[in-house]
Parts: C-alpha cells; sequence; structure tokens
C-alpha cells in the first residue's frame, strides 16, 4: 500500500474529524452533485445519505479507489461511479453534457498538476450558481515530507487560491482557514521527524479532541489560521 492509501486509510477512521469537515460544507450542497477524488468514500458515504434523492457522480482516477466505490455505492440507483481526472480533457469529454448544482473538491486540487485546468474545466460542469466546494491545504512553510509523500504539488494561500478561482469563471463566496490546531502535530511530524505516514496515536487523540477544537475555531478564533482553507464559490454566469 502506497503512502497516500496508508495515510487514506488512517484518516478514514477518524469519525469526529470527518464529520466536523463535512459540517462545513454540507449547508452548500444541494440538487445533483459530483464529488471528485472520492478516494476510499470517506465522505461519500454522507453525501449518498442526506442527498439520496439527487443524482451523485462519484469519482476518482486510481482503479482500485474505483472498485471500492463500485463495490460500496454500485448498487445505488443514483449514484455514478466514473474516472475523472482532473487534467484529462478526455475524461471531461466523456460527461457529455452532464451539469451539476454542486461540485465538491476535498483535498484533490493540490495533487493536479494544471490546477487551472482542472478548475476551469469544472466550471463548465456547473449549472449557472452551482457551487464549487473547494478545500485545500495551505501556508507554504508547511509543506512537507507528508506532503511529497502523497503527491502534493504544492500548498495554497488565500490570495493565491482567489485569485486562480476568479480567472477560472468563479465568484468566491466564502474562503476561510479550517483546523488550526492540527498545524503543530503536522508540522512535528513532517517538518522534524520527516515521516510520510501518519501516527494512528496522534491522530487519535487529535479526533478525541476535535469537540473542544470546533469549540474554541468557532467562538474563539473564528477561522484566521488553519492547515487548510475552505472555499465556497460559485459559477460566475448567473
Amino acid at each position: 500500500m502506497d503512502q497516500l492509501a496508508k495515510n487514506l486509510e488512517i484518516a478514514g477512521q477518524f469519525n469526529n474529524f470527518n464529520e466536523w469537515l463535512y459540517s462545513k460544507i454540507k449547508p452548500y450542497l444541494a440538487g445533483d452533485i459530483l464529488e471528485t477524488g472520492s478516494g476510499l468514500g470517506i465522505f461519500s458515504q454522507r453525501i449518498t445519505s442526506d442527498f439520496s434523492g439527487s443524482n451523485i457522480y462519484l469519482s476518482d482516477i486510481n482503479k482500485e479507489y474505483l472498485a471500492c466505490l463500485r463495490q460500496n455505492f454500485g448498487s445505488n440507483n443514483n449514484v455514478k461511479i466514473i474516472k475523472l481526472d482532473l487534467n484529462n480533457l478526455a475524461d471531461f469529454a466523456a460527461l457529455g453534457k452532464c451539469k451539476f448544482n454542486g461540485i465538491i473538491c476535498l483535498n484533490v486540487l493540490e495533487h493536479v498538476p494544471d490546477d487551472m485546468l482542472a478548475l476551469s474545466e469544472l466550471k463548465k460542469l456547473l449549472q449557472p450558481g452551482g457551487r464549487l466546494i473547494l478545500l485545500a491545504p495551505c501556508h507554504r512553510w508547511l509543506y512537507n515530507t507528508f506532503d511529497r509523500a502523497v503527491l502534493h504539488y504544492r500548498r495554497y494561500n488565500k490570495q493565491e487560491l482567489a485569485r486562480k478561482l476568479t480567472q477560472a469563471g468563479f465568484k468566491p463566496e466564502w474562503i476561510f482557514y479550517f483546523n488550526v490546531f492540527a498545524i503543530l502535530g503536522w508540522f512535528w511530524e513532517g517538518n522534524i521527524l520527516r515521516r510520510k505516514v501518519h501516527s494512528q496515536r496522534l491522530f487519535w487523540l487529535f479526533d478525541k479532541l476535535v469537540p473542544l477544537f470546533k469549540f474554541i475555531e468557532k467562538y474563539i478564533i473564528w477561522h484566521t489560521l488553519g492547515i487548510s482553507i475552505i472555499s465556497i464559490c460559485k459559477a460566475g454566469d448567473e
């Protein structure tokens, strides 16, 4: 198993954190939805359950992940599983005239060599007024062995991400930092210890403390710093 798969498997075990992140994006979802980089289906289960009346497209480029998605969601008539490489125009063309009300892109854009091409093509898949919900890692000084191990090309800052989204034709509604508390652990493990796979023990401790972190981030810090950036933006052709 490669480092990306190992880290995904570890991340998938911690429900408190995943529910926290999902609670940030769920209010902006409606109608037909495309999830890019569905991976092992950490958020796919929540999406297909909460939006059971919608057409849901789950996607990835990894054959093993696609097989896993087919096994877990293939019996759902409202779910379609597709290969979608965000830098492959043929994959986008295969979608034909499909249009979505929402596109989810969580920890995906940093894996794409040409992120502007990816954003421009995703924009074409949105209905007028549809939303792209994007999460990406931030702060270049945090780029470390974890990023290299899971094939991250970059980490973003707010200004860069807002500029690229605007250039691709989106109207950013809200761009904010998320999860300040992971910065110390990420820096310690990746910059100091130079690990390539997350410590399950550290992840377990972090997940147990998520309720406290949620309270502090909501009422005290209020998205002024974080290990990730979340962007909520509309297609700019309403």
